[in-house]
């Protein structure tokens, strides 16, 4: 039985691909099994996906049809035997000693997870995330970021009772990761930057949280509030259930496609309360207080200035 088990999603990658298997391949730690989940691609990848398992017996691959990223991680999730269990998505990519350091991280201090830090990867210029236990945001968005950035023990996630929510691919990641991490007994960050994440222009745009993308992130944060007040899970993680919910529902404030401070205040009233907007950069919390002072027209005034400061900076960027 491999100690590791890496799973890659696949579905029309074959454009990375290529570098992506191969970044795998090149680890330091070698005793892994990589698991190739085709989700029904339509181009080149289950073609690059078989030239490799000619090449390495380590390589398992499975075809399916295409049933979406939390359907894919699930099947290949049964066809994984290592100890821990870690994630590539197929555009990315890994430094090659990155598994070796988890897994012994892992070991040494009996950690159900070890995350690493991150390295967003633009067109022309990169921007990185590193694990830091002094800045809470940083380390939790490290932490729920995804499954790509970290091992976790195989065990854990037979008992969180996980079910991967097929249908919220939006999302899917943060309301696994929450559920792991809940049912976690130790949690462990190296403060390397291992993970290569690709910011393509789609991932722009995507950030935009249109009403779709909002709505799918309210309905799995408020799937993991749920869970926090129906389970027996730790102070930390009760917190985190609140301020991703926060998170999500900040857009109502934040994104004038879809600016409605009546919305933000009347999801889950609950959760506006000071200890949890003090986690907030000074401008979050800014609108924070003016929309729970209902001062809506200068919270628009505030929004439409960051705005226009943002698309200024973007237009000398890009």
């Amino acid at each position: 039985m491999p100690k590791l088990s890496i799973i890659i999603p696949v579905y029309n990658a074959a454009k990375y691909l290529s570098q992506c298997i191969d970044s795998v391949l090149a680890q330091t730690f070698t005793d892994f099994e990589l698991i190739l989940v085709n989700d029904g691609s339509t181009d080149e990848s289950e073609k690059i996906c078989l030239s490799y398992k000619e090449q390495d017996t380590r390589i398992k691959y499975v075809y399916k049809e295409n049933g979406g990223a939390a359907s894919a991680r699930k099947t290949g999730l049964e066809y994984a035997e290592g100890e821990y269990i870690g994630w590539v998505d197929s555009d990315d990519w890994i430094d090659k000693e990155m598994f070796q350091t988890l897994y012994e991280a892992a070991i040494t201090k009996e950690a159900d997870i070890v995350a690493c830090g991150v390295v967003q990867e633009y067109a022309d210029k990169q921007n990185m995330l590193v694990p830091n236990t002094k800045e809470y945001q940083k380390s939790v968005d490290l932490l729920i970021f995804s499954y790509c950035n970290k091992i976790i023990r195989r065990e854990l996630f037979l008992k969180s009772e996980i079910v991967f929510p097929v249908g919220t691919a939006e999302y899917e990641d943060v309301c696994v990761t929450f559920k792991l991490i809940s049912n976690a007994d130790s949690i462990l960050f190296v403060p390397q930057t291992f993970y290569h994440y690709r910011m393509s222009t789609a991932s722009v745009t995507h950030s935009l949280h249109a009403e779709k993308l909002i709505q799918n992130r309210l309905f799995v944060t408020e799937n993991n509030l749920d869970y926090s007040k129906t389970h027996s899970v730790n102070e930390y993680s009760k917190i985190l259930a609140e301020r991703m919910l926060m998170t999500a529902k900040q857009n109502y404030l934040d994104n004038l496609q879809v600016f409605n401070p009546k919305k933000w205040r009347h999801i889950h009233p609950e959760i506006n309360y000071w200890k949890l907007l003090s986690f907030y950069p000074l401008y979050n919390r800014v609108l924070f207080v003016l929309a729970l002072l209902k001062l809506d027209l200068l919270l628009l005034w505030a929004v439409k200035v960051k705005d226009a400061a943002r698309k200024k900076l973007f237009s000398k960027l890009y």
